[in-house]
């Protein structure tokens, strides 16, 4: 954010942009405009994001999570990251969704909010898969969904929330963004070397170990996702009671 408003246009300073960039605005007074004080060069990847409970939980199918957490109004805990993250925003959508009550309980990072239900103080997670999967392989723990538009080959058996019938697909993507007003020239020379670099086998294979999806946008495609995807971010931080007062 600072980038926006104090970096020169001229392609030597970028960051990389996540889906917080678009939704914090929403929930804390900000002197830039997520869209208009960027110039957005490039889509890169994308986050899988899960529902997670230990192995040794009762609750062995997405059925069975909401079935207690309707019975049990506030007592079903999910652990996240933290207050406004993406992890916090899917669990309060998914909740509301279900017509389910949850207690959301915020940590400082994704291994604080592991670590919690892996010792039981907690009793579900929203996280990447990429936190996730080591423990899913090690009998640690057990996914009950995903996120995702589509299966995740890695988790066999597990359902999407959308083939559950929530309409709720959240690949989180990411990607570059620099200064507003950088030349044309410079944002496609930048835009080209990016992609060389996604194309590879190296680059696709890391994404595969991190657990995470291709998601190419050329600078075009990737601002006008963005616009689209700002919009859609309130309704989540207004589900989760995050939105800032005017």
């Amino acid at each position: 954010s600072t980038m926006a408003k104090t970096e020169a246009p001229d392609g030597y300073t970028i960051a990389a942009a996540t889906a917080g960039l678009l939704r914090y605005p929403y929930m804390q007074k900000v002197d830039w405009d997520p869209i208009k004080d960027f110039t957005w060069i490039a889509g890169l990847g994308g986050y899988t994001f899960v529902l997670a409970v230990n192995t040794d939980s009762p609750l062995k199918t997405p059925a069975d999570f909401f079935a207690y957490a309707k019975k049990n109004p506030d007592v079903l805990t999910v652990a996240t990251a933290g207050a406004g993250t993406t992890m916090h925003l899917l669990a309060e959508a998914l909740a509301g969704m279900a017509d389910v009550k949850i207690t959301h309980v915020g940590y400082k990072g994704s291994s604080e909010a592991v670590t919690a239900v892996l010792g039981g103080h907690t009793m579900s997670t929203v996280d990447a898969i990429g936190t996730i999967l080591p423990y899913v392989e090690s009998g640690k723990m057990r996914v009950l969904l995903s996120f995702d538009p589509q299966p995740v080959a890695s988790l066999p058996g597990v359902p999407t929330a959308k083939s559950l019938g929530y309409d709720l697909v959240y690949p989180a993507p990411y990607g570059l963004v620099g200064p507003k007003g950088m030349p044309p020239a410079v944002v496609e020379r930048l835009y080209k070397a990016f992609k060389a670099a996604a194309d590879s086998d190296e680059y696709k294979k890391l994404l595969v170990t991190l657990g995470q999806t291709e998601w190419q946008k050329p600078p075009g495609e990737y601002q006008q996702w963005a616009g689209e995807f700002y919009l859609s971010e309130r309704s989540l931080v207004e589900r989760a009671k995050l939105l800032r007062q005017p």
